[in-house]
């Protein structure tokens, strides 16, 4: 700043605070800074309570987490459990038609064809074919297969 411009700019009083009592209206106040009391320590069974507030203020929070926690796997299980069920459920349904359709497979099967010519006939025993028993053959030892030389290098891993 120029010399001009600093004579121009004065900067305002500054109001001192004093100790002096003035009048308002009927109050007087003491104007300035009070201090404040001086705080006395706290009786031995205020302060176990403050104490005792804090932890079970985070007991609770914990418990109330733990509490969320188990509700929800709770939950959770349940509708596993019935999902499993309904699996079950249906398996066993499975079960009984696929054992219904193997009765009624194995009865079809095991029913003599009525009035059409398939070409089976009964086995009667004069029926019955006997085939003479081929002669006996000397025993031969099987012939052993030319052994190859050991290689002293592996081939491969």
């Amino acid at each position: 700043m120029n010399t001009a411009a600093r004579q121009a700019f004065v900067p305002p009083p500054q109001r001192r605070r004093s100790t002096e009592r003035r009048s308002v209206g009927r109050r007087q106040y003491q104007s300035g800074v009070t201090s404040l009391p001086q705080s006395q320590p706290l009786p031995r069974w205020l302060v176990l309570l403050l104490v005792l507030q804090r932890y079970s203020l985070v007991t609770t929070l914990g418990l109330a987490t733990c509490t969320f926690g188990i509700y929800g796997w709770s939950v959770y299980s349940q509708q596993v459990w019935s999902d499993q069920y309904r699996q079950l459920e249906q398996l066993k349904r499975d079960e009984r038609q696929l054992t219904g359709a193997n009765a009624a497979l194995y009865d079809q099967a095991s029913r003599p064809t009525q009035g059409q010519l398939s070409g089976l006939v009964l086995q009667k025993p004069d029926q019955t074919l006997f085939l003479p028993p081929e002669p006996q053959r000397p025993w031969q030892t099987p012939a052993s297969p030319p052994l190859e030389p050991v290689r002293s290098s592996p081939v491969g891993y």
